[in-house]
Order: C-alpha cells, then structure tokens, then sequence
C-alpha cells in the first residue's frame, strides 16, 4: 500500500469515527441517562485513541516509504557504479597480443598505436608478436574505413622501418604513420592504443619479466576517451611521414638529419 493510499484510508476512518463518536454519545446519553460531563470524559478517550492509532500508522507509513526510498537510491548508486566502473585486465605479453589482435579485427572506427620499442617488431624473437604487426598491416588494406594511426620512436632501425612501411602501405588513404623524435634524457613514454572508442591497452605499464601481467587493458568507453588528448599531443609533438597514404619524403629527410645530428653530438 502506498503511502497517498494509506492516508486515504485514515482520512476515512477518522471521519467514520467523528461520526460515530457522535451518535455513540447520543445513544449514551439517552439510552443510560449519562451525565454531559461522563459523555464527554468518553468522547476525549475516543479521540485519543484515534490521535494516537493515527499517529502509529502515520509513522508506519513514513518509515515503509523512507525504507522503500533508501532502497531505491542504493540500487540506484549501484548499477551507476556497476555502469561506469572500468572492466579492467592485466596481460602478459602473450594474452597481449592476442587482445590487441582481436581488437584490430573487431574495430569499426579506429585503430591509433604507440610503438616506443627502440628496433623494429621485425627483429623481435617473439612469434606473437610478429604474428600481430604482420596482421595488423593487412587489415590496413582490408578495413578501408578504419583510421589507422602509428606513432613510432625515432631510432636508426625504426626510421628504415618507416621508409619500409611508407613502400608498404603508401597509398592506402586510412593510414598515417608519424615518428617521434625523442632524445636522450626523455622521460619513458607510456605506449597507448586506442581502438574504437571502446578499448585503451596501456603497454609496459610495469617493469617485469614478459610472462607476468604488465599491460593493462581497460575496456571502458569513458576511460578510454580520456586517453585521446595523451594519443594527440604526442601526435601534435611528431614529425608525420603518411598522411592519408600519403609519403612526406621530405620529412623523412628531416628525420635522418635529426639523427645525424645526434651522432656527431655523442661522438659517434
């Protein structure tokens, strides 16, 4: 019973009482010759009672629909939390790349990587790993309607790899690669990938053994929203060799000046 019907019901009550108070008084008074003042002693007790039988179910109703409130709001609080809480998994490197895989595969909008390992994948032992640049570059071709975005470090090795994407995938007007031209003494940049709008990893969040969990994935839209501004100001801060497929040879040029530079300043 909700409470509107259960003041409702007092209302009417309450009425009925007054109403039969007053004919129970008259009947009283002529039935046994009652004095006014006992007829009136018995009319106050009458309505103490109905004072009182209002007030126990005015508090009964209060506190029914008070309980029923502080139900509500902590089911309320809980499918918020249940809704915006991150679905977070830690990876090992293994897990890792089948994730990312996985997520290449699945995305509909974007794929935006971070490559911050100073040599190419190509010279990696790791088969997993080889596996997933190897498929990561043919979905470029197959998913013409998914951006993709690279971001590599500039190293000697991972420049001749720039120059061998730019053969590979020069063309294909979804791709973009740009390189960034960190130097000695740079702090350690967290290696993010972005797919969709779904799914942040964060690479090499810890420092252990590759077959303990050190990557993050963090399959939240919110969370991963907020890692765009991180994707673009390295983006902003990099030298872009393809845009929309095409080759900036020019500033590919740039790049090996800046590491010929750095060469002669170490004493190389």
């Amino acid at each position: 019973m909700s409470v509107r019907s259960g003041l409702a019901l007092i209302t009417i009550l309450g009425v009925s009482l007054l109403v039969g108070t007053e004919l129970l008084s008259s009947k009283l008074e002529s039935s046994f010759g009652l004095s006014d003042e006992v007829v009136t002693k018995i009319e106050i007790a009458i309505l103490a009672f109905f004072v009182l039988l209002v007030a126990n179910l005015v508090f009964h109703f209060s506190a029914l629909q008070t309980e029923k409130v502080v139900t509500h709001f902590e089911t309320s609080v809980d499918a918020l939390r249940g809704s915006l809480a991150p679905h977070v998994t830690l990876l090992n490197d293994s897990q890792l790349y089948r994730e990312l895989g996985a997520a290449a595969t699945d995305a509909r909008s974007r794929v935006y990587n971070c490559y911050f390992g100073l040599v190419p994948p190509s010279q990696s032992v790791k088969k997993d790993k080889l596996k997933y640049f190897e498929r990561i570059n043919k979905l470029v071709q197959q998913k013409p309607r998914v951006e993709f975005r690279r971001i590599i470090l500039l190293t000697e090795e991972n420049l001749s790899w720039a120059q061998e994407l730019v053969d590979e995938l020069g063309g294909e007007a979804n791709f973009n690669l740009a390189v960034y031209g960190a130097g000695e003494g740079t702090p350690g940049l967290l290696s993010v990938q972005l797919y969709d709008d779904e799914r942040v990893f964060l690479i090499h969040a810890g420092i252990k053994p590759s077959e303990q969990p050190r990557d993050i994935l963090v399959s939240e839209p919110q969370v991963a929203l907020l890692f765009d501004d991180y994707f673009e100001s390295l983006w902003r801060a990099s030298t872009v060799v393809i845009h929309l497929g095409q080759a900036n040879d020019q500033a590919v040029s740039g790049l090996k000046d800046v590491l010929a530079r750095r060469k002669r300043a170490s004493g190389q």
